[in-house]
C-alpha cells in the first residue's frame, strides 16, 4: 500500500522503521511546522474582545487545516518494535520491550530485582515441628557462679506479695492454724466434714509451699532455665488435682480424718 505522503525526512538507524512510525513522524514534522499558526488562531477563537465575525473566520480556518497538524495525531510509539501500546515514555519502549531489554542488561542503571524463584513456589507450611534439645540445656553460669564484681551495687528485687519474706510468713500461718486442726480428731473423733476439709486444704497448701521452696532453691531458673518452668506447671498440675481430689474424698467418703484412721487400724 503506497503511503499518503512523501517521505522527506531522516530516520536514526537505531529506530525500527514501518509505515506507522513513518506516518508518525510525518505527523510531529507538520505539527511542528504550523504549531505557532494553531496557537494563533486558537487564541483568536477565544479572545472574547474580538469581533465575532473575525473569530468565525479563525475557527473555520482553524478546521480546514490538515489534521496531521494537530497534536492529537502524535502518539508516544516505542523505538525497537514501532508499537504505541504501553509505552514507557522515560525510555520510549513498550513494556515488553523494556522487560526484554532489562533482563539482558541492556538498559544502563537499569539492573534487576534479585529474586530467589525457588522460595516462592515452597510452602511457607512446615508438616514437620522444629525441635531443638538446646533449650533443655543447662544455662552456662560464670566462674564460682558469680555474677559481676563485688563493687557493683546490689539490685534489690521488686516486691512481690506471693514471694520472698511473704512466702515464709504464710506457710508460718498455715502451720500455726494446722496445729489444733489436727489434735482435733483425737480429741473430739473424726466426724466433722468441715474441720477434715479445712485441715486437708490447709495441707495442700502447706505442701505446696515446701514444694515450690525446694524448685527454687534446687532447680534455680538462672541455672535450669525450662526445666524451672516445667517444675513450676508440674507443680500447679497436681495441686489443682489434689483439690479435686480432696473434693471426691470430702464427698464421696468421710474425709482425710477417717481415711487415716482406717489406715491406722487396718
Amino acid at each position: 500500500m503506497p503511503f499518503r505522503f512523501p517521505v522527506k525526512f531522516e530516520i536514526p538507524k537505531h529506530v525500527h522503521v514501518n509505515a506507522r512510525v513513518l506516518r508518525d513522524q510525518h505527523k510531529r514534522i507538520n505539527f511542528a511546522q504550523h504549531e505557532v499558526t494553531r496557537n494563533a488562531l486558537k487564541y483568536i477563537i477565544r479572545n472574547e474582545e474580538l469581533p465575532s465575525r473575525i473569530r468565525i473566520e479563525a475557527q473555520l480556518q482553524l478546521a480546514t487545516m490538515p489534521k496531521y497538524t494537530s497534536i492529537t495525531q502524535i502518539r508516544d510509539r516505542c523505538i525497537a518494535s514501532g508499537n504505541s501500546k504501553s509505552v514507557i515514555t522515560d525510555f520510549k519502549l513498550n513494556r515488553t520491550e523494556f522487560r526484554n531489554r532489562a533482563l539482558a542488561g541492556q538498559i544502563p542503571g537499569v539492573k534487576v530485582a534479585s529474586c530467589n524463584t525457588q522460595r516462592i513456589f515452597t510452602r511457607n507450611l512446615r508438616l514437620i515441628p522444629k525441635f531443638s534439645l538446646q533449650k533443655f540445656n543447662k544455662i552456662p553460669q560464670p566462674p564460682g557462679y558469680i555474677v559481676g564484681t563485688v563493687n557493683d551495687a546490689y539490685i534489690a528485687p521488686d516486691p512481690d506479695q506471693f514471694h520472698g519474706n511473704f512466702h515464709w510468713t504464710y506457710e508460718r500461718a498455715v502451720t500455726v492454724a494446722m496445729i489444733p486442726l489436727v489434735m482435733t480428731p483425737f480429741i473430739a473423733g473424726v466426724e466433722y466434714p468441715i474441720i477434715d476439709s479445712i485441715c486437708s486444704t490447709l495441707l495442700l497448701f502447706h505442701c505446696n509451699a515446701g514444694f515450690k521452696s525446694c524448685i527454687i532453691d534446687y532447680i534455680p531458673k538462672r541455672v535450669y532455665g525450662i526445666w524451672h518452668n516445667i517444675a513450676m506447671k508440674l507443680l500447679g498440675v497436681g495441686t489443682f488435682v489434689s483439690i479435686y481430689g480432696i473434693y471426691v474424698m470430702e464427698t464421696a467418703n468421710n474425709g482425710l480424718f477417717d481415711l487415716i484412721s482406717k489406715l491406722w487400724t487396718a
